[in-house]
């Protein structure tokens, strides 16, 4: 019987996991991580828990209460509502909050891993659902199946909504941190004033522990005061919190579907974000290898436009520089295990060949890539017309592009006449 119900608590939880691990379209994270971050949340069930211990004990003192059997009783109604507000706000809501966060934070801040918008969500999701198995757990063994039942459609979607949010603004904060780092490059650089005031990303950190600990903390005083009102009271604030868990289930989802289609590299975003408050930099972040194959100029856009790169010997179209949700031709990192960014593109008047990357010196646009088994710089192949005599290597003094030519074939002697 506590298998079954073990069970029963732990399969929310795991279908929001699935849920949410199906939404994250650009770049799956690593598992391992993720169940990690599951066994973080369960962790910081029991951080919360001694802190709300402790916490609480002083609160009740505070407020004049005392405990009789399982139930507090207070001097007067004033005092019960003070206490719920901020037992409930301060006591239980920032103090989870707080704790889910610092795990979350704590192991993903600097993984190579969170590099697209939608992860931060996810680590926030997956640690609050790993928070809310292990609650759950301890709910449901103590007291039974109908604890069960009422926690599968309350505290687990609860919980899931709160690291929705959390994740919504910690994704949003490594945007910005990573903009405000690429500003601190170019001041450095001499390429932008030093005096400029730089992105801030502080508030944004900030906002996610404190958004999700407000929604959390209003759910939970909502759900522990309807029981002290007499009847009528008490079935409006229920009323109340059915119409909150309704707007949270559809608010939750939306939120998660939107950011889903949003999602792009962070390195893109906060480029752009960089480049739309400093266009004059364009021409030094283009040479950065960490920025360079986001680059398009608007020439090459209007080029590919108007003669799309085909695709290239077997190789996915999705390889291609596709304008795709409103992006610009270099377009959408690819799927599942390709490389993000693949640039066979069109730039600068360049064959499709040009691969614009800066190498061993090299000009820029002078290294074709090892593709399908041909050599490095080696038989470009034939696509648009061009021959496949392209050998774009410095040999024998030609410049890239150059010629090494296949040389005109000589024909062949002509027989001799039979006599």
């Amino acid at each position: 019987m506590m298998i079954a119900l073990a069970v029963i608590t732990l399969l929310p939880s795991l279908a929001l996991l699935v849920y949410i691990y199906r939404k994250d379209r650009v770049e799956k994270e690593p598992r391992k991580l993720l169940v990690g971050l599951f066994f973080a949340g369960v962790g910081a069930t029991v951080l919360a828990i001694i802190l709300e211990l402790i916490l609480q004990g002083f609160l009740i003192e505070a407020f004049f209460g005392e405990t009789v059997g399982d139930e507090l009783v207070f001097d007067t109604y004033g005092s019960m509502v003070a206490y719920q507000f901020i037992e409930n706000f301060f006591c239980v809501a920032l103090v989870e909050e707080i704790s889910k966060w610092l795990f979350v934070f704590r192991f993903t801040r600097k993984s190579k891993n969170f590099n697209c918008l939608f992860d931060g969500m996810v680590y926030a999701a997956v640690v609050a659902l790993g928070f809310s198995a292990a609650e759950d757990l301890l709910y449901v063994l103590g007291e039974g199946l109908g604890t069960a039942l009422a926690r599968i459609v309350t505290a687990v979607p609860g919980h899931f909504f709160f690291g929705i949010i959390m994740g919504y603004f910690y994704s949003k904060w490594r945007v910005t941190y990573q903009a405000a780092d690429l500003e601190r490059k170019l001041a450095a650089n001499h390429v932008i004033p030093a005096s400029q005031t730089p992105f801030s990303s502080g508030g944004l950190l900030a906002m996610s522990i404190v958004v999700p600990a407000l929604v959390h903390g209003t759910y939970d005083f909502i759900a522990s005061t309807m029981g002290y009102l007499p009847d009528a009271g008490g079935y409006v604030l229920l009323g109340v919190f059915i119409l909150f868990l309704a707007a949270s289930y559809f608010f939750c989802f939306k939120i998660v579907r939107n950011f889903a289609k949003q999602d792009t590299e962070i390195n893109f975003i906060s480029m752009n974000m960089v480049l739309k408050k400093y266009p004059d930099a364009e021409s030094f972040v283009r040479m950065m290898p960490e920025y360079a194959c986001y680059h398009m100029t608007v020439d090459a856009q209007a080029a590919a436009a108007e003669q799309p790169v085909p695709p290239q010997q077997g190789y996915p179209q999705y390889s291609q520089p596709v304008q795709n949700q409103g992006y610009p031709v270099y377009g959408q990192p690819v799927q599942q295990g390709y490389p993000p960014y693949g640039q066979p593109m069109q730039q600068q008047s360049y064959p499709v060949y040009g691969q614009p990357v800066q190498q061993q010196g090299y000009p820029v646009y002078g290294q074709p890539v090892r593709q399908q088994g041909y050599p490095p710089y080696g038989q470009l192949m034939q696509q648009q017309g061009y021959p496949p005599y392209g050998q774009p290597v410095q040999q024998q003094g030609y410049p890239p592009y150059g010629q090494p030519m296949q040389p005109p074939r000589e024909e062949a002697p002509t027989p001799p006449k039979e006599s």
